[in-house]
């Protein structure tokens, strides 16, 4: 049974049948579906935190937020899997809005962002029809940008962004502001990054055109670079921890890596980058589909090692007490110089291929 609401309330209507449905379920006591008034004092109360409207409520093709100005919604977002969305008529924010994100609806229909207040920082965008990043005027700290065409645009990430994802854009090149921390820029078309900032973390550049990067700061943690037509590196921070080069076209080995060093992923390549020395403390490396020949000696601290497909691998060097896993499917060598691998209870050596059935070559010499 629909509410009643009082003539006295604080009240508002929401002319939009569909959306007064979907505030009900969110406050069954504010609004009232008879008389379309939605008791604002009651809902600005005890606001919900977010507000994820489903876009599959619409059933005339338009879906009017008329009303909604009045209503406390911290997080406001939009969410369609069917194809394009509906029309929408959205005369005003909602108060204290915070965040927001829009799936597959035009983002030329919403207010001028102009008018949005310093509270909001977050802005999500899901095929929503921009061409470029926008200009928000207030202190933004999170993009999530997804399937846009931003050739035409600037490009310029607001200064204040700290946290950027941007994924399966038409972009060709993007500025970083100076604050940025970690940025996730994969399946893109960028081929320029024209500076990167001074208090870069983590960046993952995977599936773009870059065939250059500027110089990499040192406070540099997770370089990620998958895919790319870059055919070297600049010199690597001595802080760099993960470096992830598959797919890209280096044609040359490294003379070096970074002494601190956890993780190295130089897989899909048509050239042996393998430096002649390893980190002390590299726990996980992959040279899996390369014309690697040899490896230099293997750190103590390596856990996971790939060498599947790399039918040049003539022989594995030592292995490492506390290695788990070998993945050595389709691998050249023939020979193990330890010569055991640990397959009893209690031993944790494990050689096996991605799908986990135990791989090794039929001619190894023990």
């Amino acid at each position: 049974m629909a509410l009643t609401l009082s003539a006295s309330a604080q009240t508002v209507l929401i002319p939009d049948e569909d959306l007064q449905v979907y505030l009900h379920s969110k406050c069954a006591a504010c609004m009232d579906t008879v008389s379309g008034l939605m008791d604002v004092g009651m809902w600005n109360a005890n606001p919900p935190s977010a507000v994820n409207i489903p876009l599959s409520i619409v059933q005339d093709a338009v879906l009017d937020l008329t009303g909604i100005d009045q209503l406390i919604i911290p997080f406001l977002s939009f969410d369609w899997s069917g194809g394009p969305g509906p029309a929408v008529i959205f005369p005003a924010y909602p108060a204290g809005l915070q965040g927001m994100s829009v799936d597959a609806v035009d983002f030329a229909q919403f207010p001028d962002v102009a008018t949005l207040t310093p509270a909001f920082k977050s802005f999500g965008c899901l095929y929503c029809g921009i061409t470029d990043i926008p200009s928000f005027q207030t202190p933004m700290e999170f993009f999530n940008i997804f399937g846009a065409d931003l050739n035409s645009g600037a490009n310029v990430v607001p200064s204040t962004v700290t946290e950027l994802i941007l994924q399966s854009c038409q972009i060709s090149i993007c500025h970083l502001p100076p604050v940025m921390q970690d940025p996730t820029m994969t399946d893109n078309f960028i081929s320029s990054i024209p500076q990167f900032p001074d208090s870069l973390l983590s960046i993952s550049l995977d599936g773009n055109q870059l065939t250059a990067l500027p110089p990499l700061p040192e406070t540099l943690i997770t370089l990620s670079v998958r895919t790319n037509p870059i055919t070297t590196l600049p010199p690597l921070p001595d802080g760099l921890h993960d470096l992830i080069v598959g797919g890209t076209a280096l044609a040359a080995p490294f003379t070096s890596l970074p002494s601190g060093l956890l993780v190295f992923y130089a897989y899909d390549l048509s050239t042996d980058v393998t430096p002649p020395v390893l980190p002390a403390g590299l726990q996980y490396m992959a040279v899996a589909n390369t014309p690697v020949s040899s490896l230099p000696a293997l750190p103590p601290a390596l856990l996971n090692l790939n060498v599947s497909n790399t039918p040049q691998l003539a022989c594995l060097p030592l292995l490492p007490n506390g290695l788990v896993q070998l993945y050595a499917q389709d691998a050249g060598f023939n020979c193990l110089p330890n010569a055991v691998i640990r397959a009893t209870p209690g031993n944790l050596l494990t050689a096996s291929d991605d799908a986990g059935r135990f791989v090794m070559p039929a001619s190894v010499a023990y």
